[in-house]
């Protein structure tokens, strides 16, 4: 008979995301953040009282970054929850859950390894029980790791992050600040000249062409100059065209 203990399972909460936030709004309704017995909160989460199920239920909250111990047999909703029910950006709330979900230090982990997409889930559980979890445990926590991304919408929200920023039509050249801008110094007046020597120049668009914005600029004399800016514009666009600006302005 093998002596060998088993190794424990990693900790992880083995309720999804969904499920853990919905059991801590109850608490929240119920105590606000005030601290609370863990008994109470048991009970305002569905649980006639102490048990392993319960107990279970709890852990996932805490390890969710939900509610957290005050002191020995207490628990109080942690403020950021409090800020993700009341944020009254989505921006932020999004923030917040892509922060509840990679407070498991193994979940962080492997979303640091899937960086761009999951592989299969075959592969997901070799990982799991390559940390120590059995097969049967890998299989849940792969149902809850899954579902728990798929409620945030982690990879789209990564995709969002990573996007090129788009200036509405709505913002002129003006509105934005030059100091955001970090023009690239080049080496030698030669080597200015041969990165910014305008392309031959096409015919301009036509003013009802809805892929370009035309904008007024007015000048001295009750003279005016206008913009024919490609809809849409990016910031990298902007960058190009103060550098072929300053270029023009420094030509003899």
């Amino acid at each position: 008979m093998d002596s060998t203990p088993r190794k424990q399972s990693p900790r992880v909460p083995s309720m999804p995301l969904d499920e853990s936030i919905t059991r801590a709004a109850k608490v929240y309704k119920e105590e606000g953040r005030h601290q609370a017995p863990v008994e109470v909160v048991m009970k305002h989460i569905g649980y006639a009282g102490a048990s392993g199920t319960a107990n279970r239920a709890v852990a996932s909250l805490r390890y969710w970054g939900l509610v957290e111990r005050v002191s020995e047999g207490t628990l109080v909703v942690t403020k950021e929850f409090e800020s993700y029910l009341f944020a009254p950006e989505e921006q932020h709330k999004k923030e917040l859950l892509i922060a509840f979900l990679r407070k498991p230090p193994l979940i962080a982990e492997l979303l640091d390894n899937y960086k761009e997409r999951l592989p299969s889930d075959a592969s997901i559980r070799f990982a799991l029980i390559q940390k120590g979890f059995t097969p049967d445990t890998a299989g849940a926590c792969l149902n809850m790791f899954k579902r728990s991304l798929e409620f945030a919408n982690y990879y789209g929200f990564i995709a969002e992050a990573q996007a090129p920023q788009e200036i509405t039509n709505d913002e002129s050249l003006d509105e934005i600040d030059p100091l955001e801008i970090n023009l690239i110094q080049p080496t030698t007046a030669a080597a200015t000249k041969s990165a910014l020597t305008p392309a031959p120049i096409n015919p301009l668009p036509s003013i009802a062409d809805s892929s370009f914005d035309r904008i007024p600029v007015r000048l001295d004399a009750n003279r005016r100059a206008w913009l024919e800016i490609p809809n849409p514009l990016y910031k990298a666009d902007v960058e190009r065209l103060k550098q072929q600006i300053d270029f023009l302005l420094t030509d003899d």
